[in-house]
């Protein structure tokens, strides 16, 4: 083991001691706090694992540019993989037979969920969490069991909404660590963007153009939609949204109307062309709430009584998007998509400082 390396194991034995380490890098440390915030235990941790669905849309742009990329990758010790934005790996490539039973056996295969908040500091999860490219080497992972490997993953941004769709991954072991799994993961994102962009119809874009351009005078968490795409931004997406069955239901209604999405969630249905319904709606999301609820709303602070989970996806979301920017407003606005006025709104709403 290098000297750099038994520093890097010093640091985090440090941090895991109750100490202040030094030298580490910044987005490592911030990993660090958060995994330990969400109690990940350092000294071993089963990785999640879930089906992966037989049709994954990012994966259809993205799958022959991930084959091409492995052809400038070493052909030893070394995987390139695609993880959605939830860092659950929909694809894999080993470059040899043993390396991919390695994998497996540390499982890192196809399935896992890198998550960073399952599963700690780590490429995929931070890159992630951070919406930056993430480079974690050796004792830099949370969990002791990842320290023989190395990281690299870069996020994938849509390239009309700038909302994460997933993020490109290479791993190998650390010793074997070096600069050029930086510049493979930001090379081969920014190709999967630029085909997301070409791959849009010009139904997509007009729908993607009409989702924008609400987002910048709503303050309400909002969805896009027609027959073949669903849209959504940081809050609704936690929402687990069914697309076909929101379709059926926006299609059937009348623009400006109310649709009921759930048994507390509805949404007023704004179609993009009031002369053509297949080319999709936006729905401004609204939480639902009985005569008695909104009676204790209005004695009760938000942070008193119990939210909706429309209005816990949004708070849940903002309070993110500030975990990310330091506390920053300006940077967090711009990642949710709102204006700085919206987002003081909808902090003193919930009142988070």
């Amino acid at each position: 083991m290098s000297a750099v390396s038994v520093a890097v194991v010093e640091q985090w034995e440090a941090f895991q001691q109750g100490g202040a380490p030094r030298d580490v890098p910044r987005q490592i440390l911030d990993s660090w706090k958060r995994s330990k915030w969400n109690r990940i235990r350092p000294d071993t941790l089963p990785v999640p694992w879930r089906e992966v669905p037989d049709d994954v849309p990012l994966l259809r742009t993205a799958e022959p540019i991930l084959a091409h990329a492995t052809d400038s990758l070493p052909t030893s010790q070394t995987a390139l993989s695609l993880a959605d934005e939830h860092g659950h790996i929909v694809w894999r490539w080993a470059s040899d037979t043993d390396f991919a039973r390695t994998l497996d056996r540390g499982d890192m295969q196809y399935g896992s969920v890198f998550d960073e908040a399952a599963i700690g500091t780590n490429g995929i999860g931070t890159a992630l969490h951070t919406g930056r490219t993430a480079v974690v080497i050796g004792a830099q992972h949370y969990v002791r069991e990842y320290h023989r490997w190395a990281c690299a993953a870069a996020p994938v941004r849509h390239p009309r909404t700038g909302r994460i769709v997933g993020a490109v991954n290479v791993s190998t072991r650390a010793e074997y660590a070096n600069g050029f799994l930086r510049i493979a993961v930001d090379a081969t994102a920014r190709q999967l963007e630029q085909a997301l962009e070409l791959d849009l119809t010009s139904s997509e874009r007009t729908l993607h153009d009409a989702f924008r351009l609400r987002a910048a005078r709503s303050s309400s968490p909002l969805v896009a939609v027609n027959a073949k795409t669903l849209i959504t931004d940081a809050s609704s997406a936690r929402l687990s949204l069914n697309h076909r069955m929101l379709w059926r239901r926006v299609r059937d209604a009348a623009g400006g109307a109310r649709v009921e999405i759930g048994d507390d969630l509805s949404a007023r249905v704004v179609f993009v062309d009031d002369h053509e319904t297949a080319a999709g709606a936006i729905l401004e999301l609204v939480a639902r709430r009985t005569p008695a609820e909104r009676a204790t709303d209005d004695a009760e602070p938000p942070a008193a009584r119990r939210l909706t989970p429309l209005e816990h996806a949004e708070f849940t979301t903002i309070r993110e998007a500030l975990d990310r920017s330091g506390g920053r407003k300006t940077e967090a606005a711009r990642y949710l998509g709102i204006s700085r006025s919206t987002l003081y709104e909808k902090l003193r709403h919930y009142q988070l400082g």
